[in-house]
Order: C-alpha cells, then structure tokens, then sequence
C-alpha cells in the first residue's frame, strides 16, 4: 500500500510538472518610438519594456524625455506605467505617467529680464489604440492624453488634453 502511494504521489507530480500554462504571444517585449504631442509635449523619445505577460495582456513601464533649445536648454523627463489589453496586432494601451519638465521663466525682449530655471511636474493618464504584432515590428499608437500640473513654481496651464500618436520599432 504505502508502494502505490509513492508510485501516485509520483505520477500526480510528474503530471503536474508537465502541465502547460497558456504562453503569451508578446514575444517583443522592448519598444523604441518617438512619441507626438503625448507626456513630453510637442515630441518625446522614448524606451519600453514589457515585464508581466499574460495571453491577452501585458504591463509595461516607459522612459522617455526630450530636449529644446541649446544655450539655455528646457527638458523633460517621462516616467510611465502601462497596460496593453487585447490579443494579435490590436490592443487597447492605456497608462499613467508623471512627466518632469525644466524650463526658463520668459524674459523681455531687451535681454535686462534674468531667466531663472522653474520646474513643472505633470500627471498625465493615457487611453490609446495601439498597433503592434506580437512578435515585434511596426509600432503605431494614437490616443489622448489629458494632463494635471500637480507642481509648479510659475503660473502654467494646470489641466488639459492634448491628442497623441506615436510610431517606433519593437523587438
């Protein structure tokens, strides 16, 4: 008795190690794309990478930033957690990013007004409609970004929505 007891013991772990669990089809888990009008304003470029698959989903996180000007440059920086919902090349992508900009207080147009450095910090959630083959490829995004200045030391837009759209490579 205590024979076949091993024995089932065995046959029920050996099942249990060879059952399979559905694979995700993200095969391309990394992003390259340059983004328009989206969490770094007129253009950001940005990296992302899938960390949790699932058959139909999978969440992500993003970097990204941009820079204007050289004397004085203004930058931003992109902080983005994401989902992308749907199987095959269309998916539902939304997310949420906090997005950091520097840039200058304006000056006058005789150059006597000095230009002190301020920075803004923005809450920006996203809903977009994504196009993108799991195995890697094309990348195409558009959507909507609404966006919530949480801090600054300037008087700057506080709430809004821009659209958005993006293109890129993934592998």
């Amino acid at each position: 008795m205590k024979r076949s007891i091993s024995l089932l013991s065995c046959l029920c772990s050996t099942v249990y190690c060879f059952a399979q669990t559905p694979e995700s089809p993200f095969k391309a888990r990394n992003t390259l794309y340059a983004e328009g009008f989206g969490s770094g304003g007129i253009y950001s470029l940005n990296y992302e990478r899938l960390i949790k698959t699932k058959p139909k989903s999978a969440v992500g996180l993003r970097v990204g930033g941009n820079l204007f000007g050289f004397k004085k440059p203004s930058y931003t920086f992109i902080g983005e957690v994401f989902a992308i919902y749907g199987p095959g090349k269309n998916h539902l992508d939304i997310g949420l990013s906090l997005s950091a900009l520097r840039t200058f207080t304006p000056g006058n147009e005789n150059g006597s007004f000095i230009q002190e450095p301020y920075w803004s910090v923005y809450a920006i959630p996203r809903i977009s409609y994504r196009y993108q083959k799991p195995q890697g490829g094309l990348m195409l995004r558009v959507g909507i970004n609404p966006f919530l200045n949480v801090l600054s030391n300037q008087d700057a837009d506080r709430i809004g929505i821009l659209p958005c759209f993006a293109i890129g490579h993934s592998f």
